[in-house]
């Protein structure tokens, strides 16, 4: 039976969308702790669990950069036919994306990426899989009072063929000009999640 696909899509809408961005500047590093819970994935009734994303984002032209993004679940709580599992899930992911400028404080975002997640489920089904899929991501960011930024995403995931869209929004605070505190939210009939996590900027 294959597992790590509906797993994998369970928690990668997580870290979709970019961190939070200064004005003109996507050169950051964030870190995230998440709590998550979705449903009817697959062979699951229910997955739940709580673990941390690591993003990083580097410019490399005006108008481009290059992402790279670490997550990890330790002990999901995976239920199958009525019994329950325990299940670790990672991920790592890596693409580019193009601001396009709107105003000075407000960008559209388009972004691809590319997914290979592992997942170890510690009971019932046993042993590990791998999966690799793909991911897209187009929305917005804005900036508002000089020190809050609000953005919104539509995201879509491949993952050995099996897809999945789901809308995230986000905010942040930044103190200073080199760090923001972050919040974020999925969307999504299936899924509910929230992340909080810090970034910096350099």
């Amino acid at each position: 039976m294959k597992i790590a696909s509906p797993l994998i899509l369970a928690i990668v809408l997580i870290g979709s969308a970019p961190a939070a961005v200064q004005a003109l500047g996507y050169n950051f590093v964030s870190a995230k702790y998440l709590s998550f819970n979705s449903e009817e994935y697959g062979a699951f009734e229910d997955v739940d669990g709580k673990g941390h994303v690591v993003d990083l984002s580097l410019t490399a032209g005006p108008n481009f950069a290059v992402t790279a993004k670490l997550l990890r679940v330790q002990d999901a709580n995976v239920i199958g036919s009525g019994v329950s599992h325990t299940a670790e899930i990672r991920t790592v992911s890596f693409g580019g994306q193009i601001n396009m400028p709107l105003s000075i404080v407000t960008d559209l975002i388009l972004g691809v990426g590319f997914i290979s997640g592992e997942v170890r489920v510690n009971s019932g089904f046993g042993g590990s899989e791998d999966a690799d899929g793909s991911e897209v991501h187009f929305g917005f960011r804005t900036i508002k009072s000089g020190n809050i930024e609000f953005n919104a995403y539509i995201n879509k995931n491949t993952v050995e063929g099996v897809k999945h869209v789901g809308f995230s929004l986000g905010a942040a605070y930044y103190i200073g000009n080199s760090l923001a505190i972050d919040l974020d939210f999925l969307l999504d009939r299936k899924n509910r999640l929230l992340a909080i996590g810090i970034t910096k900027y350099f």
